[in-house]
């Protein structure tokens, strides 16, 4: 399923995101999607080491 949404940012923002993008040569939505991808990530990840952390027994 797709969806679509809509930023309102400042143009100084959306400038400095722009600037990012260029240089992963991405569009701002594709470098905006890549953040959010990468957080999400990286929320995941830190939360299966937290349950890896608490299933171990103490030594």
């Amino acid at each position: 399923m797709n969806q679509q949404i809509t930023l309102d940012m400042p143009d100084e923002t959306y400038a400095l995101l722009s600037k990012e993008a260029e240089k992963c040569r991405l569009t701002v939505e594709e470098f905006i999607l890549d953040l959010i991808r990468s957080d999400i990530g990286r929320e995941v990840h830190e939360a299966e080491s937290a349950d890896d952390r608490q299933e171990r027994p103490v030594a």
